[in-house]
């Protein structure tokens, strides 16, 4: 796994559906209230959950929020995303994207599986 400086709430994490704000799987980021966001070169695909990858297209948008984490809670996520680490058989992949007035944050892509699910319009979960 990418080595994480340790500090209260110092790592940025794009969410784009069952993370975001109210959904399933945001009590694991509770209290913590998102920050709307669009990652721009991305969309995103409907597999009965969301499901983001990069896209031919640098104008496309994926729709999500930012949080700020610490490294207990990204352990967490990485366990719910399915992700154990680089070069590991993942269901998603972690890696890190420039949001426009963000800077560098964590998201989690599907990349090749992504693709056979219909597309989502638009890029919001």
């Amino acid at each position: 796994m990418e080595r994480i400086q340790p500090g209260p709430n110092n790592i940025k994490i794009f969410t784009y559906g069952t993370l975001k704000t109210g959904e399933a799987l945001w009590p694991i980021l509770q209290p913590r209230i998102g920050r709307k966001a669009i990652l721009k070169g991305y969309e995103l695909h409907d597999a009965g959950f969301p499901a983001m990858c990069k896209s031919g297209n640098p104008e496309s948008e994926v729709i999500g929020e930012v949080f700020d984490v610490d490294t207990l809670t990204l352990q967490r996520i990485d366990f719910a995303e399915g992700y154990r680490g680089p070069g590991m058989k993942n269901l998603y992949n972690r890696e890190t994207v420039e949001i426009e007035n963000e800077g560098n944050c964590f998201c989690y892509t599907a990349e090749a599986w992504a693709r056979g699910h219909k597309l989502i319009e638009g890029g919001e979960w």
